[in-house]
Protein backbone atom coordinates (compact mmCIF):
# COMPACT_ATOMS: atom_id res chain seq x y z
CA UNK A 1 0.00 0.00 0.00
CA UNK A 2 1.36 3.69 -0.61
CA UNK A 3 0.02 6.99 0.65
CA UNK A 4 -1.67 7.73 -2.49
CA UNK A 5 -4.02 4.45 -2.89
CA UNK A 6 -4.62 5.34 1.19
CA UNK A 7 -6.04 9.07 0.64
CA UNK A 8 -7.95 7.86 -2.60
CA UNK A 9 -9.29 5.19 -0.16
CA UNK A 10 -10.36 7.94 2.43
CA UNK A 11 -11.75 10.35 -0.27
CA UNK A 12 -14.15 8.05 -1.95
CA UNK A 13 -15.10 6.88 1.59
CA UNK A 14 -16.20 10.39 2.35
CA UNK A 15 -18.25 10.57 -0.85
CA UNK A 16 -19.75 7.47 -0.88
CA UNK A 17 -21.09 8.26 2.28
CA UNK A 18 -22.94 11.33 0.80
CA UNK A 19 -24.48 9.50 -1.71
CA UNK A 20 -21.71 10.61 -4.32
CA UNK A 21 -21.33 7.37 -5.82
CA UNK A 22 -20.41 8.13 -9.44
CA UNK A 23 -17.52 10.41 -8.21
CA UNK A 24 -15.95 7.16 -5.65
CA UNK A 25 -16.14 5.21 -8.15
CA UNK A 26 -14.42 7.17 -10.77
CA UNK A 27 -11.84 7.75 -7.83
CA UNK A 28 -11.03 3.86 -7.79
CA UNK A 29 -11.61 3.03 -11.67
CA UNK A 30 -7.91 2.51 -12.07
CA UNK A 31 -6.59 -1.17 -11.87
CA UNK A 32 -3.17 -0.56 -10.50
CA UNK A 33 -4.90 1.25 -7.41
CA UNK A 34 -7.02 -1.33 -6.71
CA UNK A 35 -4.34 -4.20 -6.88
CA UNK A 36 -1.91 -1.83 -5.01
CA UNK A 37 -4.82 -1.29 -2.06
CA UNK A 38 -7.45 -3.54 -1.87
CA UNK A 39 -9.46 -1.47 0.44
CA UNK A 40 -10.08 0.60 -2.92
CA UNK A 41 -11.31 -2.91 -4.73
CA UNK A 42 -13.75 -3.44 -1.92
CA UNK A 43 -14.75 -0.23 -2.25
CA UNK A 44 -15.04 -0.17 -6.16
CA UNK A 45 -17.23 -3.88 -5.74
CA UNK A 46 -19.79 -2.41 -3.13
CA UNK A 47 -20.62 0.00 -5.21
CA UNK A 48 -21.30 -2.09 -7.82
CA UNK A 49 -22.96 -4.32 -5.52
CA UNK A 50 -25.29 -1.58 -4.22
CA UNK A 51 -26.00 -0.78 -7.63
CA UNK A 52 -26.61 -4.45 -8.78
CA UNK A 53 -28.76 -5.20 -5.57
CA UNK A 54 -31.21 -2.12 -6.24
CA UNK A 55 -31.58 -1.95 -10.26
CA UNK A 56 -32.01 -6.21 -10.39
CA UNK A 57 -30.46 -6.20 -13.83
CA UNK A 58 -28.46 -9.05 -15.04
CA UNK A 59 -25.64 -6.51 -16.87
CA UNK A 60 -24.96 -4.67 -13.23
CA UNK A 61 -25.20 -7.74 -11.45
CA UNK A 62 -22.51 -9.28 -13.56
CA UNK A 63 -20.46 -6.36 -13.60
CA UNK A 64 -20.66 -6.46 -9.64
CA UNK A 65 -19.39 -10.52 -9.62
CA UNK A 66 -16.35 -9.28 -11.97
CA UNK A 67 -15.35 -6.52 -9.59
CA UNK A 68 -15.71 -9.06 -6.09
CA UNK A 69 -13.72 -11.18 -8.22
CA UNK A 70 -11.26 -8.70 -8.85
CA UNK A 71 -11.29 -7.84 -4.81
CA UNK A 72 -10.73 -11.39 -4.06
CA UNK A 73 -7.39 -11.55 -5.76
CA UNK A 74 -6.28 -8.23 -4.32
CA UNK A 75 -6.99 -9.36 -0.95
CA UNK A 76 -5.23 -12.93 -1.59
CA UNK A 77 -2.14 -11.09 -2.94
CA UNK A 78 -2.40 -8.71 0.30
CA UNK A 79 -2.31 -12.18 2.18
CA UNK A 80 0.48 -13.89 0.58
CA UNK A 81 2.72 -11.03 0.99
CA UNK A 82 2.11 -11.10 4.86
CA UNK A 83 2.68 -14.65 4.98
CA UNK A 84 6.04 -14.87 6.64
CA UNK A 85 7.92 -12.40 7.90
CA UNK A 86 10.81 -12.34 5.47
CA UNK A 87 7.47 -11.54 2.87
CA UNK A 88 6.27 -9.42 4.80
CA UNK A 89 9.95 -6.98 5.73
CA UNK A 90 9.71 -6.89 2.06
CA UNK A 91 6.10 -5.36 1.61
CA UNK A 92 6.42 -3.03 4.54
CA UNK A 93 10.03 -1.65 2.80
CA UNK A 94 9.24 1.81 1.42
CA UNK A 95 5.48 1.54 2.02
CA UNK A 96 3.57 3.44 4.10
CA UNK A 97 4.36 0.78 6.88
CA UNK A 98 7.67 1.27 7.25
CA UNK A 99 9.31 2.79 9.92
CA UNK A 100 6.20 2.26 12.34
CA UNK A 101 6.77 2.26 16.45
CA UNK A 102 5.02 -1.48 15.78
CA UNK A 103 6.82 -4.27 15.28
CA UNK A 104 6.57 -6.32 12.25
CA UNK A 105 4.48 -9.13 14.19
CA UNK A 106 1.87 -6.93 14.94
CA UNK A 107 1.70 -5.43 11.38
CA UNK A 108 2.21 -8.70 9.96
CA UNK A 109 -1.59 -9.44 12.38
CA UNK A 110 -3.44 -6.00 11.34
CA UNK A 111 -2.75 -7.05 7.71
CA UNK A 112 -3.66 -10.86 8.28
CA UNK A 113 -6.75 -9.60 9.21
CA UNK A 114 -7.46 -7.00 6.76
CA UNK A 115 -7.36 -9.57 4.38
CA UNK A 116 -9.69 -11.57 5.81
CA UNK A 117 -12.36 -9.09 6.24
CA UNK A 118 -12.25 -8.10 2.40
CA UNK A 119 -12.60 -11.65 1.80
CA UNK A 120 -15.58 -12.00 3.81
CA UNK A 121 -17.20 -9.00 2.34
CA UNK A 122 -16.22 -10.19 -0.64
CA UNK A 123 -18.40 -13.38 0.25
CA UNK A 124 -21.46 -11.79 1.91
CA UNK A 125 -21.71 -9.62 -1.22
CA UNK A 126 -21.92 -12.32 -3.47
CA UNK A 127 -24.10 -13.99 -1.59
CA UNK A 128 -26.75 -11.22 -1.65
CA UNK A 129 -26.38 -11.19 -5.17
CA UNK A 130 -27.17 -14.62 -5.57
CA UNK A 131 -30.01 -14.54 -2.90
CA UNK A 132 -31.40 -11.79 -5.09
CA UNK A 133 -30.83 -13.97 -8.09
CA UNK A 134 -32.49 -16.74 -6.36
CA UNK A 135 -29.15 -19.28 -6.57
CA UNK A 136 -29.84 -20.02 -3.23
CA UNK A 137 -27.64 -23.09 -2.76
CA UNK A 138 -24.30 -20.93 -3.64
CA UNK A 139 -25.72 -18.08 -1.52
CA UNK A 140 -25.85 -19.95 1.21
CA UNK A 141 -22.36 -21.45 0.79
CA UNK A 142 -20.90 -18.50 0.36
CA UNK A 143 -22.87 -16.81 3.20
CA UNK A 144 -21.42 -19.16 5.66
CA UNK A 145 -17.87 -18.75 4.15
CA UNK A 146 -18.25 -15.12 5.04
CA UNK A 147 -19.24 -16.11 8.17
CA UNK A 148 -15.75 -17.93 9.04
CA UNK A 149 -14.02 -15.23 8.12
CA UNK A 150 -15.35 -12.72 10.72
CA UNK A 151 -15.51 -15.13 13.22
CA UNK A 152 -11.66 -16.35 12.29
CA UNK A 153 -11.28 -12.29 12.81
CA UNK A 154 -12.70 -11.73 16.37
CA UNK A 155 -9.79 -13.88 18.38
CA UNK A 156 -6.98 -11.68 15.80
CA UNK A 157 -8.53 -8.38 16.56
CA UNK A 158 -8.44 -9.15 20.11
CA UNK A 159 -5.07 -9.84 19.97
CA UNK A 160 -3.80 -6.80 18.39
CA UNK A 161 -6.14 -4.67 21.15
CA UNK A 162 -3.97 -6.55 23.88
CA UNK A 163 -1.26 -5.59 21.91
CA UNK A 164 -1.34 -2.21 21.77
CA UNK A 165 -0.77 -0.10 24.99
CA UNK A 166 -3.66 0.97 27.52
CA UNK A 167 -2.92 5.17 26.63
CA UNK A 168 -2.88 3.84 22.39
CA UNK A 169 -6.06 5.58 20.87
CA UNK A 170 -6.92 5.49 17.08
CA UNK A 171 -6.23 8.43 15.48
CA UNK A 172 -8.83 9.70 12.65
CA UNK A 173 -6.62 11.97 11.15
CA UNK A 174 -7.22 10.75 7.68
CA UNK A 175 -10.97 10.64 8.64
CA UNK A 176 -11.00 14.55 9.51
CA UNK A 177 -8.76 15.39 6.16
CA UNK A 178 -11.73 15.26 4.22
CA UNK A 179 -14.21 16.66 6.60
CA UNK A 180 -14.85 20.37 5.73
CA UNK A 181 -17.61 20.77 8.29
CA UNK A 182 -17.55 19.83 11.86
CA UNK A 183 -21.36 18.84 12.78
CA UNK A 184 -23.00 18.31 16.05
CA UNK A 185 -26.42 16.66 16.14
CA UNK A 186 -29.26 17.95 19.01
CA UNK A 187 -29.85 14.75 20.32
CA UNK A 188 -33.25 16.11 22.14
CA UNK A 189 -34.87 16.49 18.86
CA UNK A 190 -32.44 14.82 16.91
CA UNK A 191 -31.94 17.80 14.53
CA UNK A 192 -28.36 17.91 12.69
CA UNK A 193 -27.07 21.11 12.27
CA UNK A 194 -24.01 21.67 10.96
CA UNK A 195 -21.41 24.53 11.89
CA UNK A 196 -18.10 25.29 9.94
CA UNK A 197 -14.78 24.66 11.87
CA UNK A 198 -11.41 24.99 11.29
CA UNK A 199 -9.55 21.47 12.61
CA UNK A 200 -5.80 21.66 13.43
CA UNK A 201 -4.56 18.59 12.07
CA UNK A 202 -1.74 16.69 13.68
CA UNK A 203 1.41 15.82 11.12
CA UNK A 204 0.89 12.91 8.79
CA UNK A 205 3.10 9.86 9.91
CA UNK A 206 3.06 6.37 8.86
CA UNK A 207 2.14 5.63 12.69
CA UNK A 208 -1.43 7.75 12.04
CA UNK A 209 -1.87 5.96 8.65
CA UNK A 210 -1.54 2.28 10.36
CA UNK A 211 -3.60 3.55 13.49
CA UNK A 212 -6.22 4.58 10.53
CA UNK A 213 -6.25 1.42 8.95
CA UNK A 214 -6.72 -0.26 12.44
CA UNK A 215 -10.12 1.99 12.42
CA UNK A 216 -11.22 0.37 9.20
CA UNK A 217 -10.28 -2.87 11.29
CA UNK A 218 -11.89 -2.44 14.18
CA UNK A 219 -15.44 -0.93 12.48
CA UNK A 220 -15.47 -4.06 9.66
CA UNK A 221 -14.98 -6.81 12.10
CA UNK A 222 -17.57 -5.91 14.79
CA UNK A 223 -19.92 -4.93 12.09
CA UNK A 224 -19.26 -8.34 10.48
CA UNK A 225 -19.84 -10.70 13.50
CA UNK A 226 -22.47 -8.08 14.79
CA UNK A 227 -24.63 -8.77 11.57
CA UNK A 228 -24.37 -12.76 11.91
CA UNK A 229 -24.75 -12.65 15.27
CA UNK A 230 -28.00 -10.49 15.70
CA UNK A 231 -29.62 -12.52 11.98
CA UNK A 232 -29.02 -15.66 13.54
CA UNK A 233 -30.52 -14.49 16.49
CA UNK A 234 -33.82 -13.59 14.41
CA UNK A 235 -33.87 -17.45 12.82
CA UNK A 236 -36.75 -19.17 14.90
CA UNK A 237 -36.13 -21.62 17.59
CA UNK A 238 -37.51 -24.66 15.95
CA UNK A 239 -34.74 -24.27 12.99
CA UNK A 240 -31.90 -22.25 14.89
CA UNK A 241 -30.33 -25.84 15.92
CA UNK A 242 -29.83 -25.95 12.18
CA UNK A 243 -27.92 -22.84 11.34
CA UNK A 244 -25.72 -23.35 14.12
CA UNK A 245 -25.21 -26.95 13.33
CA UNK A 246 -23.52 -25.76 10.08
CA UNK A 247 -20.93 -23.59 11.78
CA UNK A 248 -23.25 -19.74 12.56
CA UNK A 249 -23.69 -18.79 16.27
CA UNK A 250 -26.75 -16.44 17.34
CA UNK A 251 -25.95 -13.87 20.58
CA UNK A 252 -27.80 -11.20 20.22
CA UNK A 253 -26.78 -9.23 23.82
CA UNK A 254 -23.64 -9.47 21.56
CA UNK A 255 -24.55 -8.30 18.51
CA UNK A 256 -25.50 -4.87 19.88
CA UNK A 257 -21.97 -4.51 21.54
CA UNK A 258 -20.22 -5.44 18.40
CA UNK A 259 -22.66 -3.26 16.23
CA UNK A 260 -22.13 -0.23 18.42
CA UNK A 261 -18.04 -0.66 18.89
CA UNK A 262 -18.04 -0.66 15.09
CA UNK A 263 -19.93 2.53 15.20
CA UNK A 264 -18.08 4.19 17.38
CA UNK A 265 -14.50 3.43 16.13
CA UNK A 266 -15.33 5.90 13.19
CA UNK A 267 -14.13 3.08 10.02
CA UNK A 268 -15.15 2.48 7.04
CA UNK A 269 -17.88 -0.40 8.33
CA UNK A 270 -19.07 2.35 10.89
CA UNK A 271 -22.33 3.94 8.92
CA UNK A 272 -23.13 -0.18 7.75
CA UNK A 273 -23.56 -0.79 11.10
CA UNK A 274 -24.77 2.25 12.36
CA UNK A 275 -27.50 2.01 9.85
CA UNK A 276 -28.25 -1.40 11.28
CA UNK A 277 -28.77 -0.24 14.36
CA UNK A 278 -31.18 2.18 13.50
CA UNK A 279 -33.48 -0.40 11.73
CA UNK A 280 -32.82 -2.63 14.73
CA UNK A 281 -33.61 0.07 17.41
CA UNK A 282 -36.94 1.32 14.79
CA UNK A 283 -38.35 -1.71 13.86
CA UNK A 284 -37.24 -5.10 15.91
CA UNK A 285 -36.54 -3.31 19.41
CA UNK A 286 -39.39 -0.24 18.69
CA UNK A 287 -37.23 2.02 20.73
CA UNK A 288 -38.11 5.02 18.50
CA UNK A 289 -35.67 7.58 20.54
CA UNK A 290 -32.70 5.56 20.77
CA UNK A 291 -32.93 4.84 16.71
CA UNK A 292 -33.73 8.97 15.79
CA UNK A 293 -31.11 9.89 18.39
CA UNK A 294 -28.21 7.52 16.35
CA UNK A 295 -29.76 8.35 13.16
CA UNK A 296 -29.68 12.09 13.87
CA UNK A 297 -25.71 11.57 14.63
CA UNK A 298 -25.11 9.41 11.54
CA UNK A 299 -26.55 12.10 9.17
CA UNK A 300 -24.89 14.97 11.20
CA UNK A 301 -21.65 13.06 9.79
CA UNK A 302 -22.88 12.20 6.36
CA UNK A 303 -25.32 14.99 5.62
CA UNK A 304 -26.24 14.00 1.93
CA UNK A 305 -26.34 10.42 2.11
CA UNK A 306 -29.41 8.95 0.60
CA UNK A 307 -29.83 5.75 3.28
CA UNK A 308 -30.06 7.35 5.43
CA UNK A 309 -32.78 9.63 4.18
CA UNK A 310 -34.42 6.38 3.14
CA UNK A 311 -34.36 5.31 6.67
CA UNK A 312 -35.65 8.41 8.01
CA UNK A 313 -38.38 8.48 5.83
CA UNK A 314 -39.51 5.09 7.03
CA UNK A 315 -38.92 6.09 10.70
CA UNK A 316 -41.65 9.35 9.91
CA UNK A 317 -43.85 7.24 8.40
CA UNK A 318 -44.57 4.94 11.04
CA UNK A 319 -44.27 7.85 13.65
CA UNK A 320 -47.34 9.53 11.97
CA UNK A 321 -45.36 12.27 10.37
CA UNK A 322 -46.18 11.93 6.89
CA UNK A 323 -45.23 15.56 5.67
CA UNK A 324 -41.38 14.94 6.62
CA UNK A 325 -41.17 11.06 5.76
CA UNK A 326 -42.38 12.59 2.15
CA UNK A 327 -39.30 15.11 2.48
CA UNK A 328 -37.14 12.34 2.59
CA UNK A 329 -37.73 10.15 0.22
CA UNK A 330 -38.27 13.44 -2.36
CA UNK A 331 -34.65 14.31 -1.63
CA UNK A 332 -33.65 10.80 -2.92
CA UNK A 333 -35.50 11.83 -6.21
CA UNK A 334 -31.79 13.46 -6.76
CA UNK A 335 -30.09 10.46 -6.83
CA UNK A 336 -29.02 10.26 -10.96
CA UNK A 337 -26.48 7.10 -10.12
CA UNK A 338 -29.06 4.82 -9.59
CA UNK A 339 -32.22 4.96 -11.30
CA UNK A 340 -34.22 2.30 -9.06
CA UNK A 341 -33.41 4.15 -6.24
CA UNK A 342 -35.71 7.19 -7.14
CA UNK A 343 -38.04 4.40 -8.60
CA UNK A 344 -38.19 3.46 -4.75
CA UNK A 345 -38.65 6.54 -3.39
CA UNK A 346 -41.38 7.41 -6.02
CA UNK A 347 -43.27 4.56 -4.85
CA UNK A 348 -42.81 5.32 -0.82
CA UNK A 349 -44.17 9.10 -1.64
CA UNK A 350 -47.27 7.59 -3.49
CA UNK A 351 -47.82 4.95 -0.56
CA UNK A 352 -47.84 8.39 1.73
CA UNK A 353 -50.25 10.04 -0.13
CA UNK A 354 -52.27 6.72 -0.11
CA UNK A 355 -52.18 7.23 3.85
CA UNK A 356 -53.01 10.81 3.36
CA UNK A 357 -56.31 9.50 1.31
CA UNK A 358 -54.74 11.69 -1.43
CA UNK A 359 -55.70 9.09 -4.21
CA UNK A 360 -55.61 11.40 -6.74
CA UNK A 361 -52.08 12.28 -6.00
CA UNK A 362 -50.89 9.06 -5.49
CA UNK A 363 -52.09 7.44 -8.99
CA UNK A 364 -49.25 9.12 -10.76
CA UNK A 365 -46.56 8.51 -8.22
CA UNK A 366 -48.06 4.88 -8.30
CA UNK A 367 -47.98 4.44 -12.02
CA UNK A 368 -44.55 6.28 -12.51
CA UNK A 369 -43.27 3.48 -10.20
CA UNK A 370 -44.83 0.43 -12.60
CA UNK A 371 -44.15 2.22 -15.84
CA UNK A 372 -40.30 3.13 -15.06
CA UNK A 373 -39.07 -0.01 -12.43
CA UNK A 374 -38.35 -3.21 -13.94
CA UNK A 375 -37.67 -5.35 -10.92
CA UNK A 376 -40.04 -7.62 -10.01
CA UNK A 377 -39.83 -6.99 -6.58
CA UNK A 378 -43.56 -3.97 -4.87
CA UNK A 379 -44.89 -4.72 -8.48
CA UNK A 380 -47.99 -6.60 -7.01
CA UNK A 381 -48.26 -4.33 -4.54
CA UNK A 382 -48.19 -1.30 -6.26
CA UNK A 383 -50.86 -2.51 -8.78
CA UNK A 384 -52.71 -3.93 -5.65
CA UNK A 385 -52.94 0.35 -4.09
CA UNK A 386 -53.25 1.75 -7.59
CA UNK A 387 -56.64 -0.58 -8.23
CA UNK A 388 -57.90 0.63 -4.75
CA UNK A 389 -57.09 4.25 -5.94
CA UNK A 390 -59.03 4.21 -8.89
CA UNK A 391 -62.00 1.74 -6.95
CA UNK A 392 -61.78 5.03 -4.45
CA UNK A 393 -62.20 7.92 -7.34
CA UNK A 394 -65.43 5.17 -8.86
CA UNK A 395 -62.63 4.63 -11.59
CA UNK A 396 -63.80 0.81 -11.60
CA UNK A 397 -62.57 0.01 -15.21
CA UNK A 398 -59.11 1.01 -14.38
CA UNK A 399 -59.27 -0.52 -10.88
CA UNK A 400 -59.84 -4.06 -12.33
CA UNK A 401 -57.55 -4.11 -15.41
CA UNK A 402 -54.55 -3.06 -11.96
CA UNK A 403 -56.15 -5.74 -10.14
CA UNK A 404 -56.11 -8.33 -13.27
CA UNK A 405 -52.35 -7.81 -13.54
CA UNK A 406 -50.98 -9.13 -10.24
CA UNK A 407 -52.40 -13.31 -10.80
CA UNK A 408 -49.26 -13.28 -13.64
CA UNK A 409 -46.69 -11.28 -11.88
CA UNK A 410 -47.21 -12.98 -8.48
CA UNK A 411 -44.07 -14.76 -6.87
CA UNK A 412 -44.33 -17.65 -4.91
CA UNK A 413 -42.89 -17.50 -1.56
CA UNK A 414 -42.72 -13.74 -1.81
CA UNK A 415 -44.98 -12.55 1.18
CA UNK A 416 -46.40 -9.06 -0.26
CA UNK A 417 -46.58 -10.50 -3.46
CA UNK A 418 -48.79 -13.40 -2.23
CA UNK A 419 -50.81 -11.30 0.19
CA UNK A 420 -51.32 -8.80 -2.97
CA UNK A 421 -52.73 -11.73 -5.12
CA UNK A 422 -55.54 -12.84 -2.30
CA UNK A 423 -56.61 -9.12 -1.69
CA UNK A 424 -56.89 -9.05 -5.92
CA UNK A 425 -58.66 -12.43 -5.93
CA UNK A 426 -61.03 -11.35 -3.48
CA UNK A 427 -61.71 -7.38 -4.83
CA UNK A 428 -62.24 -9.09 -8.93
CA UNK A 429 -64.92 -11.72 -7.44
CA UNK A 430 -66.91 -9.13 -5.06
CA UNK A 431 -66.33 -6.83 -8.12
CA UNK A 432 -64.43 -4.06 -5.93
CA UNK A 433 -64.22 -2.59 -2.71
CA UNK A 434 -67.24 -2.69 -0.73
CA UNK A 435 -68.36 0.99 1.46
CA UNK A 436 -66.81 -1.09 4.07
CA UNK A 437 -63.59 -2.24 2.51
CA UNK A 438 -62.90 1.53 1.79
CA UNK A 439 -63.76 2.94 5.42
CA UNK A 440 -61.72 0.31 7.24
CA UNK A 441 -58.63 0.61 4.68
CA UNK A 442 -58.77 4.29 5.90
CA UNK A 443 -59.24 3.47 9.00
CA UNK A 444 -56.08 0.73 8.99
CA UNK A 445 -54.59 3.67 7.19
CA UNK A 446 -54.80 5.77 11.22
CA UNK A 447 -53.39 3.09 12.48
CA UNK A 448 -50.31 2.50 10.58
CA UNK A 449 -49.45 5.68 11.36
CA UNK A 450 -50.38 6.01 14.82
CA UNK A 451 -53.39 8.20 14.73
CA UNK A 452 -55.18 6.25 16.85
CA UNK A 453 -58.10 8.58 17.66
CA UNK A 454 -59.05 9.17 14.56
CA UNK A 455 -58.76 5.48 13.72
CA UNK A 456 -61.36 4.56 15.86
CA UNK A 457 -63.76 6.94 14.49
CA UNK A 458 -63.27 5.45 11.09
CA UNK A 459 -63.77 2.02 12.31
CA UNK A 460 -67.42 3.06 14.28
CA UNK A 461 -68.34 4.49 11.13
CA UNK A 462 -67.20 1.26 9.27
CA UNK A 463 -69.35 -0.63 11.80
CA UNK A 464 -72.45 0.81 10.34
CA UNK A 465 -71.22 -0.89 6.42
CA UNK A 466 -70.74 -4.24 7.69
CA UNK A 467 -71.92 -6.77 4.57
CA UNK A 468 -69.77 -9.89 4.88
CA UNK A 469 -68.56 -12.44 7.19
CA UNK A 470 -65.21 -10.89 7.29
CA UNK A 471 -66.14 -7.61 8.06
CA UNK A 472 -66.86 -7.90 11.69
CA UNK A 473 -63.52 -9.73 13.02
CA UNK A 474 -61.35 -7.41 10.70
CA UNK A 475 -62.90 -4.48 12.49
CA UNK A 476 -62.60 -6.22 15.87
CA UNK A 477 -58.75 -7.26 15.60
CA UNK A 478 -58.05 -2.99 14.00
CA UNK A 479 -59.78 -2.00 17.16
CA UNK A 480 -58.02 -4.27 19.42
CA UNK A 481 -54.81 -3.39 17.81
CA UNK A 482 -55.47 0.37 18.47
CA UNK A 483 -56.31 -0.57 21.79
CA UNK A 484 -52.90 -2.52 22.33
CA UNK A 485 -50.84 0.16 21.17
CA UNK A 486 -52.61 2.76 23.63
CA UNK A 487 -52.03 0.58 26.81
CA UNK A 488 -55.88 0.16 26.99
CA UNK A 489 -54.98 -3.97 27.22
CA UNK A 490 -58.56 -4.59 28.90
CA UNK A 491 -60.59 -3.15 25.58
CA UNK A 492 -57.83 -5.04 23.38
CA UNK A 493 -58.51 -7.93 24.88
CA UNK A 494 -62.11 -8.24 24.45
CA UNK A 495 -62.04 -6.96 21.07
CA UNK A 496 -59.55 -9.53 20.29
CA UNK A 497 -62.06 -12.39 21.90
CA UNK A 498 -64.75 -11.18 19.40
CA UNK A 499 -62.45 -11.64 16.45
CA UNK A 500 -61.60 -15.36 17.90
CA UNK A 501 -65.77 -16.12 17.98
CA UNK A 502 -65.71 -15.32 14.11
CA UNK A 503 -63.12 -18.05 13.24
CA UNK A 504 -65.20 -20.37 11.85
CA UNK A 505 -67.09 -17.64 9.31
CA UNK A 506 -64.00 -16.12 8.12
CA UNK A 507 -62.87 -17.36 4.64
CA UNK A 508 -59.37 -17.72 3.48
CA UNK A 509 -58.63 -14.19 2.20
CA UNK A 510 -59.28 -12.87 6.33
CA UNK A 511 -57.60 -15.77 8.01
CA UNK A 512 -54.75 -14.50 8.87
CA UNK A 513 -56.12 -12.29 11.72
CA UNK A 514 -56.73 -15.67 13.63
CA UNK A 515 -52.99 -16.10 14.17
CA UNK A 516 -52.87 -12.34 14.78
CA UNK A 517 -55.16 -12.44 17.26
CA UNK A 518 -53.78 -15.18 19.43
CA UNK A 519 -50.89 -13.47 19.09
CA UNK A 520 -51.51 -9.77 20.46
CA UNK A 521 -53.38 -11.60 23.23
CA UNK A 522 -49.93 -13.50 23.81
CA UNK A 523 -47.98 -10.37 23.78
CA UNK A 524 -50.31 -8.77 26.31
CA UNK A 525 -50.44 -11.68 29.26
CA UNK A 526 -46.74 -11.42 28.42
CA UNK A 527 -46.75 -7.12 29.09
CA UNK A 528 -48.95 -7.86 31.90
CA UNK A 529 -46.49 -10.93 33.68
CA UNK A 530 -43.82 -8.63 33.27
CA UNK A 531 -45.08 -6.15 35.86
CA UNK A 532 -45.99 -8.49 38.51
CA UNK A 533 -43.89 -8.98 41.57
CA UNK A 534 -45.32 -12.14 42.59
CA UNK A 535 -42.89 -14.44 40.98
CA UNK A 536 -45.73 -17.55 40.85
CA UNK A 537 -48.04 -14.97 39.72
CA UNK A 538 -45.80 -13.92 36.99
CA UNK A 539 -44.73 -17.91 36.11
CA UNK A 540 -48.33 -18.40 35.52
CA UNK A 541 -48.67 -15.13 33.36
CA UNK A 542 -46.03 -16.21 31.24
CA UNK A 543 -47.52 -19.89 30.88
CA UNK A 544 -50.76 -18.11 29.33
CA UNK A 545 -49.10 -16.21 27.20
CA UNK A 546 -46.99 -19.12 25.38
CA UNK A 547 -49.85 -21.20 25.41
CA UNK A 548 -51.81 -18.58 23.19
CA UNK A 549 -48.61 -18.05 21.11
CA UNK A 550 -48.85 -22.02 20.37
CA UNK A 551 -51.77 -21.08 19.19
CA UNK A 552 -50.79 -18.58 16.86
CA UNK A 553 -47.77 -21.06 15.42
CA UNK A 554 -50.04 -23.88 14.94
CA UNK A 555 -51.79 -21.65 11.64
CA UNK A 556 -49.72 -22.11 8.05
CA UNK A 557 -50.15 -20.89 4.93
CA UNK A 558 -51.53 -17.81 5.56
CA UNK A 559 -50.28 -13.85 4.97
CA UNK A 560 -47.87 -12.69 6.44
CA UNK A 561 -46.59 -15.77 8.68
CA UNK A 562 -42.90 -14.89 9.40
CA UNK A 563 -44.35 -11.62 11.43
CA UNK A 564 -46.18 -13.50 13.66
CA UNK A 565 -43.23 -15.24 14.44
CA UNK A 566 -40.86 -12.55 14.25
CA UNK A 567 -43.90 -10.72 17.09
CA UNK A 568 -43.74 -13.93 19.53
CA UNK A 569 -40.31 -14.35 19.34
CA UNK A 570 -39.32 -10.65 20.88
CA UNK A 571 -42.37 -10.68 23.48
CA UNK A 572 -40.65 -13.93 24.67
CA UNK A 573 -37.50 -12.08 24.44
CA UNK A 574 -38.38 -9.07 26.43
CA UNK A 575 -40.22 -11.25 28.83
CA UNK A 576 -36.54 -12.93 29.40
CA UNK A 577 -34.51 -10.11 29.98
CA UNK A 578 -37.30 -8.06 32.24
CA UNK A 579 -37.05 -11.57 34.63
CA UNK A 580 -33.20 -11.63 34.10
CA UNK A 581 -33.03 -7.91 35.85
CA UNK A 582 -35.81 -8.49 38.11
CA UNK A 583 -33.56 -11.63 39.34
CA UNK A 584 -30.37 -9.65 39.37
CA UNK A 585 -31.48 -7.02 41.55
CA UNK A 586 -33.62 -9.17 43.74
CA UNK A 587 -30.55 -11.20 44.01
CA UNK A 588 -28.05 -7.61 45.02
CA UNK A 589 -30.87 -6.55 47.49
CA UNK A 590 -30.59 -9.80 49.48
CA UNK A 591 -27.54 -9.82 49.53
CA UNK A 592 -26.87 -6.07 50.54
CA UNK A 593 -29.27 -7.38 53.33
CA UNK A 594 -27.78 -10.22 54.70
CA UNK A 595 -24.67 -8.00 55.03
Amino acid sequence: MDLESILKVEESLGLFWNSKYELAQNLLENRTLRAKNPIAALIYAAIGTIKAIISEEEIEANEAFERLNFAEKSADALADQFSSTNSANKAIENSVLSNLSFGVPLIRKVMNILSKIILGTMCLFDSILKFRLQKYVTGVYTFRKSWKYFEECLPLLREVENELSADYKISNYLHLAYRTTATTATTATTTATTTTTTTELPELTNDIIFRRLITHVCSSVNFGAGMFHYSIDLVPKHFKWIVEGIGFRADRELSMIELATSVNSGGAASPFAGFMLVFIHAFWEEEIEKAEQLLGRLQAENPEDYLFSYCAGYIHRSEGRLAQSTGCFERIMTCTFIPQFQNYAQAEIGLNKYLLFDYQGAIPCLEAYLQNSKVRGYRCFMHLLLGRCYDCLNDVDKAYAEWRKIKSQARKGYALDEYSKRQAKNLLEQRGQTEFDKTFMQGFALYETKRFNESFEKLNEAETLIQTDNDRPLLFYLRGACFQKLKQFDQAKAAFSQVLLCEKKITKVALFIIPFAYCCLGEIEMENATKLTDRQAQQKGYEDANKLFKKALNYKNYDFESWVSARIKRAQERAAATTSTSTSTTSTTSTTARK
